[in-house]
């Protein structure tokens, strides 16, 4: 990890707990996780929105293999990628209009 990627993980993770403290449950892990994940990628151009299958959660993050970021931080997946968003929508349609669906409206 460069120095570059580090201050901005610093940037996120900063933004995060003083706007949306990681002690209080502010209803963005159990079930509005990709308003969160929304709401990064609309503050930080370079974070893009990711869906971590086995859990079923939305995070932001800098690419398919992370670093991610959730409500409560850094967030840890236990799969080795994540697909964005933006590529379940070209690549499943079907995967893509379910997960609108249930998780954004």
């Amino acid at each position: 990890m460069n120095n570059k990627q580090s201050e901005k993980i610093s940037e996120v993770l900063e933004f995060t707990q003083r706007r949306f403290p990681p002690d209080k449950d502010l209803g963005f892990i159990d079930g509005n996780c990709y308003w969160f994940a929304h709401i990064l990628h609309s503050q930080f151009s370079y974070l893009h929105i990711y869906y971590d299958q086995i859990p079923g959660h939305f995070v932001a993050g800098f690419s398919s293999m992370g670093p991610f970021f959730d409500q409560k931080g850094l967030y840890h997946s236990t799969s080795s990628f994540l697909p964005s968003l933006s590529w379940i929508k070209k690549y499943d349609d079907t995967w893509y209009n379910r997960l609108m669906r249930d998780c954004k409206n």
